[in-house]
């Protein structure tokens, strides 16, 4: 079975889904990502530089800040989006996954890292 049986041990890998022990793979289409919300929030477009985009912001923080008589959720969906858009690195993984890649470290598979920054108190080592 193992050593000469020409296949693969644990059955057809095709016919379960991909993955031994039967956990489904990544068939199909790839699922459809929202990746405009935060440019809709803040009023601009995907291609705007981060000069528009701190602009925009400014201009939307002052008229709902909370403390200004705004709406402190409309404000906390401007920051929200200001806070990724404004970063590059998590700007290009929102572009990429929307929001859960943005929550979910953008499909890096974040378990281990999360596993050592628990460790080490860093990210994939000591610090």
């Amino acid at each position: 079975m193992f050593f000469g049986g020409g296949g693969f041990p644990f059955g057809d890998f095709e016919e379960m889904g991909g993955m031994p022990g039967g956990m489904p793979g990544r068939r199909g289409p790839p699922k459809e990502v929202d990746n405009t919300t935060f440019y809709k929030v803040l009023g601009i477009e995907k291609n705007a530089d981060f000069s528009a985009i701190k602009k925009a912001y400014f201009k939307l923080a002052r008229t709902h800040h909370p403390d200004r008589g705004g709406d402190k959720e409309k404000f906390q969906e401007i920051q929200s989006a200001y806070e990724v858009l404004s970063d590059k690195e998590k700007r290009e993984l929102y572009d990429k996954y929307g929001e859960d890649g943005i929550k979910e470290g953008g499909g890096r598979g974040g378990g281990m890292d999360d596993l050592f920054g628990a460790m080490f108190g860093g990210r994939g080592g000591p610090s």
